[in-house]
């Protein structure tokens, strides 16, 4: 809404936030995930409605005067609409008006789309004292009044603070992070495959121009590449080199092997991968002092301005984590053959095959139904502090010798009890922003 239109605002908080921001959190001591077994669940626990927003907003649709039109939708004043009658009753009693009716569902060409109420003798400064209480909830666009005014506009409000981090991992990389153009060989490995590095000079410079984190959200890159050159105003924090695994060593093959220099190649690719995955699950766990984390496998660049109240949406108040449906199949038991050879390929170890399957049989003999879904996880949103004792079973998951951790992550899902959330297939650029693709990853 332009800076002129001087429309007052009331919020109503249920839930407040006042948390400093800081760097990453000291590491602390936890228990390892063979602490943490529990009794399996028959099924998947299912998310059914997510929850509404915690804070709604009156404003906005007032009568207008000569100089001015009267907004006719939520997102004209920057905020979300409501889409159910009974959440609509609900917001009314939150920002204190006395509901005399309720109106709805219905279709009218002059009410506002979403919840309103009618106007009577409130201004922008009385907020709702002043409405008439008579409640509108309409299903299709309507003009307010021709854009004349009337109907004061009820919304869920977008400027919930929340503390958000972003993750993003690069190890086995000898290309150096910088802005200025290079002709370096790019390196031929990344997070989760062999490919293009996802962190070259090409992809960074196309993150400088279109990359938009926004503020106030904090962004990890975890690498272990030499000679980085930041940026001053870049959003993306490095830690490099990136050693907090090996303060973890009651769970972790990597603290096995830091001191072994005659590494196969194999053995080398696997390092390379399992730490990546430490960020991607270990380490998620120890920051709990985040509401939300993203997780962004390098082939992806942020583009969205309004990442946290995108999160807020698509998490309400019950969801623990947001992921992808994955692109191809819908079983680990379809997936465990081409996910076991792409892993075989990869560290040079065609053993890994049969490991797959071993492990696969392993799951169901635990409980694992495998019939909620596969998913894809080079991106997803969690809840830190209620997925921990997952992410600790997780990581232990993927050291067990076929780093492909879409083949345990719908176990863990079942076991640990988590609500989760699906995304269409291909669905990040609906989180991270439209075009998400970063141009420099690999194209299998």
């Amino acid at each position: 809404m332009a800076g002129q239109k001087a429309v007052a605002v009331l919020l109503v908080t249920l839930l407040v936030h006042s948390i400093p921001t800081a760097a990453l959190r000291k590491p602390k001591a936890s228990t390892g995930a063979d602490g943490l077994q529990r009794q399996a669940p028959a099924e998947l626990p299912v998310v059914a409605d997510i929850a509404p927003a915690a804070t709604y907003i009156i404003g906005g649709g007032y009568r207008a005067t000569s100089d001015r039109v009267a907004e006719a939708s939520c997102g004209a004043v920057g905020q979300q609409p409501i889409t159910t009658f009974e959440e609509c009753r609900s917001a009314a009693e939150q920002v204190g008006i006395e509901i005399q009716e309720m109106v709805g569902p219905g279709t009218w060409r002059h009410v506002p789309d979403g919840c309103s109420v009618l106007q009577g003798t409130a201004t922008p400064r009385s907020g709702a004292v002043g409405t008439t209480g008579k409640v509108h909830f309409s299903t299709t666009p309507g003009n307010n009044n021709g854009r004349r005014g009337g109907f004061v506009l009820i919304c869920k409000n977008t400027k919930v603070n929340n503390r958000i981090a972003v993750f993003s991992a690069q190890f086995g990389g000898r290309d150096r992070v910088q802005y200025r153009k290079s002709t370096a060989t790019q390196v031929e490995m990344d997070t989760e495959d062999v490919s293009l590095n996802p962190w070259s000079d090409e992809s960074y410079q196309f993150r400088e121009m279109f990359e938009h984190i926004p503020n106030g959200i904090e962004a990890f890159l975890f690498t272990d590449m030499v000679n980085v050159q930041q940026k001053g105003d870049s959003p993306w924090n490095f830690v490099y080199p990136a050693r907090q695994f090996e303060e973890f060593c009651d769970d972790n093959v990597l603290c096995l092997r830091k001191e072994n220099p005659n590494l196969t190649q194999g053995q080398e690719s696997m390092q390379h991968i399992l730490q990546s995955k430490f960020y991607k699950t270990r380490w998620i766990a120890e920051n709990t002092q985040y509401d939300f984390i993203v997780w962004m496998d390098g082939k992806y660049v942020m583009r969205n301005r309004n990442l946290n109240e995108t999160i807020h949406s698509y998490m309400g108040e019950n969801v623990d984590m947001l992921v992808m449906k994955h692109p191809e199949r819908n079983t680990v038991g379809q997936e465990v053959a081409p996910a076991s050879s792409r892993a075989a390929d990869i560290l040079h170890d065609r053993s890994v095959i049969q490991k797959a399957k071993e492990i696969y049989l392993q799951y169901r003999h635990e409980g694992f139904s495998d019939t909620s879904g596969l998913f894809d996880s080079a991106m997803f949103i969690v809840r830190p502090a209620r997925v921990r004792d997952m992410f600790l079973d997780w990581w232990h998951q993927v050291q067990l010798g076929v780093p492909r951790d879409q083949l345990s992550l719908p176990w863990m899902i079942q076991k640990h009890r988590i609500n989760v959330r699906s995304l269409r297939q291909r669905g990040a650029c609906d989180v991270l922003g439209h075009p998400c693709m970063n141009p420099g990853h690999h194209r299998s």
